[in-house]
């Protein structure tokens, strides 16, 4: 269970509460089920802005999945709870005074952690007494606590992505050095034994591009690589590579089979419409 929501949901409940006079009365006319929900109701007051609730049975009883003739009594016959001038609202008076004891408490507690986070973080132009109320102290504090926070973020952002970089660097030169998957490649890409020299650079296109959608932390295994890059390459890739060429080919998988010249810059190569077996494709998804 997460923690915090644990403590934020919070309310004191007295291990005696069903001694008291009037729970006593609830419990000898409505029995358990007269004391569960009155706590029921407690709980829903918990959730409400000022511990108040609208005072509507037929709504509470439908949320407690109870009669409103018990709901209007557990609330109305004996003294627990309290309406506002107008009547549209009703709390109890002991509720609140335990939850404003426990949200000052809250309150100072808060304020004597940010007080100490400054002064751990060596800010010198905080008053440090515990007992201040002092707005600009607080102010103060959430400026620097706000400051640090983004330069731990700003760090831990570089560290990640240096290790990502890293991390990629590794993918790509392994992929390099696996001849055979270079050769499924060049089966798959459309383009034949001419893929071959293209490959390092359409990885380093591929990453940059799964960067750009933030799927980079996708690719944790080099496996990962290797499927995605097929998926990258036969769509978005492959329509690239055309756009540059000057190629008329959309979704097919034929190919070219020659090029020349510095990446990016090379004249278009002869197309040949050469297409990967069904065989080799069939083969190559078997593998990776």
């Amino acid at each position: 269970m997460d923690t915090r929501k644990e403590l934020t949901s919070y309310f004191p409940h007295d291990s005696n509460a069903r001694n008291s006079d009037k729970l006593i009365r609830l419990r000898m006319k409505h029995k358990a089920a007269g004391y569960g929900v009155f706590f029921m109701i407690l709980e829903r007051l918990r959730e409400e802005p000022n511990y108040m609730s609208v005072k509507d049975y037929n709504m509470i009883a439908f949320d407690l999945r109870e009669d409103a003739s018990l709901i209007k009594s557990v609330i109305e016959d004996f003294g627990l709870f309290v309406f506002t001038e107008d009547g549209k609202y009703f709390y109890s008076e002991s509720f609140k005074q335990r939850m404003g004891f426990k949200d000052e408490k809250s309150r100072k507690r808060s304020e004597a952690g940010k007080l100490g986070m400054a002064k751990r973080w060596g800010n010198n132009n905080v008053i440090t007494n515990p007992h201040t109320n002092d707005n600009n102290v607080i102010t103060k504090t959430d400026e620097i606590i706000t400051r640090k926070e983004k330069e731990r973020k700003g760090n831990k952002n570089r560290e990640s992505l240096n290790t990502r970089e890293t991390l990629f660097d590794n993918f790509k030169n392994e992929l390099l050095k696996d001849e055979e998957w270079r050769r499924y490649a060049c089966q798959i890409s459309g383009l034949s034994v001419a893929f071959n020299d293209l490959i390092p650079g359409e990885l380093d296109n591929f990453l940059a591009w799964m960067v750009s959608t933030g799927e980079g932390d996708t690719l944790k295994t080099i496996d990962d690589v290797k499927r995605r890059f097929t998926y990258w390459w036969q769509g978005t890739g492959l329509r690239a590579y055309n756009q540059r060429y000057g190629g008329t080919r959309k979704e097919t998988f034929g190919g070219y089979t020659s090029h020349a010249g510095a990446y990016g810059k090379r004249e278009a190569p002869a197309k040949t419409g050469v297409q990967p077996s069904e065989e080799a494709r069939k083969d190559y998804t078997e593998r990776f």
